[in-house]
């Protein structure tokens, strides 16, 4: 079994019914036609993960400092 990105199969030509669908990705992919997605292992997944909760909770802080500024303002 492999991951496969979403964007290879939507670009191919095909049907993309939910029954059918199932169907045409393992004739795909038995056809060697699906690119495997890269997925990092351990603890670099888990690094990734603190990182981009990190830069969320920068943005979310950023616009609660606007609007905090924009409330003192009025």
């Amino acid at each position: 079994m492999s991951l496969s990105t979403r964007a290879m199969p939507s670009t191919c030509r095909g049907a993309k019914t939910d029954v059918s669908d199932a169907q045409w990705l393992q004739r795909l992919h038995s056809f060697g036609l699906l690119r495997a997605s890269f997925r990092p292992k351990g603890q670099i997944a888990e690094l990734r993960a603190y990182v981009r909760q990190r830069e969320r909770l920068l943005e979310y802080s950023a616009s609660h400092i606007q609007h905090m500024q924009k409330a003192l303002t009025r």
